[in-house]
């Protein structure tokens, strides 16, 4: 009994551990949401997502998970929908190793000519020249910066999306790399074509020469900028820029730090509760070592053996009293039906376009459609109201439909009824190959989901 009580409060201490830092997440998002006056909601399966309108950019901040070295990894990703187009066709990512999209691989990559920037980079477009005329030295400085502090980097026409390993715990970090992102995009600048003139071949004639008069120094040096004030203006931009960097790195050791700490304070709780708990167990086993033999009952003094069972019988429920359950049997899956989904998952997904363009795309040629498809039932969990199916009770299901290139994999999120789905009969498919049909309601294009309704 001492030992169950011991296993059972370290599981309360660890729930407990483990309940204060997801909400202290909440908590960070939340804050960071407010600062930039923007919204925040949780999705399903512990996902978070902060968006709306920032600096006049479209601003977008979510979790999401991807396989990286047959492992599934957490990011928190980034993305920046730029207010009006660069002025050219290019397509830039950040170059990794051993991965290539399957974007890139169908265009000629562009090569700069500069042998730091070029290896760290997939570039490609419709005019090589325009592409190396706009990536002049001051913005592949720019890029740089990014390549460095994040672990993906994504760049075309329309926006911008950076991710970093990890789910960001830190307000004041979140806040800040929004704010690098829109100062890189004003950075960036649209595209300016240099139109050279032809030289004037017409010599005026000289002028006549006017007597010199004396000139105040001081007041030329006030009237003409001087390249030293231009040294100084640029100093004083890669100042702030270096202060802004070195900002977010002391916040970064902070919130190491602070955490670190935390996390030490929790497992000194822990391994104290235990040292506890093992030391009541200790003394219930010598208390019951210096308990004497029971003396016995006399022979004359017996006990009804069958009447002592019939008042201690337990009583019997009769199965009519229990509560039916439905069982759910999903359908035969059809060839059609599973090519049909998972050749549009290839088709959203593979598609070349960035991932901005590409949840535009789904809202405005797929969404409301009612497709049917097939795959590998992987999670089944319970709601009471979700941000994308509603307010009513459900039932979700996660369903991976296609494995797509570099390890990533298109998930389906299926809502079933709660009347007319058991719940249990449909997590023993799990690991299974099931079918589903509904209706399109959403392309999570960052965590490659495809959200479906009213599963049949």
């Amino acid at each position: 009994m001492e030992f169950v009580c011991l296993i059972f409060g370290a599981a309360i201490v660890v729930g407990a551990f483990v309940f204060w830092n997801v909400k202290r997440v909440d908590n960070s998002w939340s804050d960071a949401a407010a600062r930039m006056r923007i919204r925040y909601e949780k999705e399903g399966f512990g996902d978070r997502s902060i968006f709306g309108e920032h600096a006049g950019f479209q601003v977008r901040v979510s979790t999401y998970r991807t396989v990286v070295d047959n492992s599934t990894k957490t990011f928190t990703g980034y993305h920046i929908a730029l207010r009006e187009s660069l002025g050219l066709d290019l397509n830039m990512e950040r170059q990794k190793a051993g991965a290539r999209s399957s974007a890139a691989r169908r265009r000629q990559d562009v090569i700069v000519g500069d042998p730091v920037f070029d290896p760290k980079a997939i570039i490609t477009g419709s005019d090589e020249n325009v592409i190396r005329d706009f990536l002049n030295a001051d913005r592949r400085k720019i890029l740089l910066r990014l390549f460095r502090q994040f672990d993906e980097f994504e760049l075309d026409a329309k926006g911008i999306h950076v991710a970093k390993s990890g789910t960001q715990t830190n307000a004041s970090f979140i806040e800040s790399n929004v704010n690098l992102l829109i100062q890189t995009v004003n950075q960036l600048g649209r595209h300016q074509p240099v139109v050279v003139e032809e030289p004037n071949e017409v010599v005026p004639p000289p002028l006549p020469e006017r007597p010199r008069e004396p000139v105040d120094m001081d007041a030329e040096i006030e009237l003409q900028p001087t390249a030293i004030a231009e040294a100084e203006i640029e100093a004083a931009h890669i100042a702030e820029i270096a202060a802004l960097e070195s900002a977010q790195i002391e916040e970064v050791k902070i919130a190491e730090i602070e955490a670190t700490r935390k996390a030490e304070a929790a497992e000194a709780k822990i391994a104290e509760e235990c040292a506890i708990l093992a030391r009541r167990v200790e003394e219930a086993k010598f208390a019951a070592s210096q308990i004497s033999e029971p003396v016995k009952i006399a022979d004359s003094i017996r006990i009804d053996n069958s009447e002592a069972r019939e008042k201690t019988a337990p009583v019997s429920v009769s199965a009519s009293a229990e509560e039916p359950h439905v069982e759910v049997t999903p359908d035969p899956v059809s060839d059609s039906d599973a090519d049909e989904f998972a050749m549009l998952c290839s088709e959203v997904f593979d598609s070349g376009y960035s991932r901005f363009e590409i949840g535009k795309q789904f809202d405005t040629h797929l969404k409301g459609q009612t497709k049917s498809g097939s795959g590998t039932l992987k999670k089944v969990d319970k709601f009471h109201s979700d941000i994308v199916f509603g307010r009513s009770p459900g039932i979700i299901a996660q369903i991976d439909v296609i494995p797509l290139e570099g390890g990533k994999t298109v998930a389906a999120h299926v809502e079933f009824s709660v009347d007319d789905t058991d719940i249990t009969a449909l997590k023993s498919k799990i690991g299974e190959r099931i079918g589903f049909a509904g209706e399109l309601l959403k392309c999570d294009v960052f965590n490659f989901r495809i959200y479906v309704g009213k599963a049949d």
